[in-house]
């Protein structure tokens, strides 16, 4: 999994060069992604990182792509109070946006939008004990990706809010109340929350 994530930070890089040289408008963001609905009983969350560039189409609307790299953390599974396996999983999505400024893309503001288009999430299994390294598996599974977002824009600086629904499902291990393991499924789909500069 961090051979995969190391070549989508490498493709994330060379967007934004070749953004730069096409002269569009680029910007950055880093937030946190908790995961959402039955995915949020699989796993716990962690750190997004997103780089887009973007044209104004109209007074009001901005459109562009965005390129993140999502870590929605993972489960611990214990024995007797000692932990023998965990779960974690990753996701990259590619999608397109457009976006509405009720003031203007110029002037900043409050904006409204949708984002839809492709992401590769990657699942991965291990186990403390090396007896059992046979059973690791390290998985990844590409699908459609869309949901709505919110934000703000001041100057260079703003703050977003989305949610990203896919057409992955997984299968995980909850425990009841009485300590026995239950097989359940759930879709992955996150919310994500942060800041972003634009350039």
């Amino acid at each position: 999994m961090r051979e995969r994530l190391g070549g989508v930070v490498l493709g994330l890089l060379l967007t934004m060069t070749t953004v730069t040289q096409a002269g569009a408008g680029v910007g950055f963001g880093l937030g946190y992604a908790a995961p959402a609905g039955g995915f949020a009983d699989a796993a716990g969350g962690g750190p997004e990182l997103f780089v887009e560039y973007s044209q104004i189409r109209s007074d009001n609307i901005e459109i562009g792509g965005a390129l993140s790299i999502a870590a929605l953390g993972g489960q611990e599974f214990t024995f007797g109070g000692t932990k023998f396996a965990e779960t974690t999983y990753a996701a990259a999505p590619l999608v397109g946006f457009a976006r509405f400024y009720a003031n203007g893309v110029e002037n900043g503001g409050i904006y409204g939008g949708l984002r839809s288009g492709w992401v590769s999430v990657a699942a991965e299994l291990t186990f403390d004990d090396p007896l059992l390294s046979n059973l690791e598996s390290d998985e990844t599974e590409s699908s459609i990706a869309f949901g709505p977002e919110i934000g703000f824009l001041s100057g260079r600086f703003g703050v977003y809010a989305s949610y990203m629904w896919t057409g992955i499902e997984i299968s995980y291990i909850e425990v009841d109340a009485f300590g026995n393991f239950v097989p359940e499924t759930a879709t992955i789909s996150w919310i994500e929350a942060g800041l972003k500069v634009s350039f």
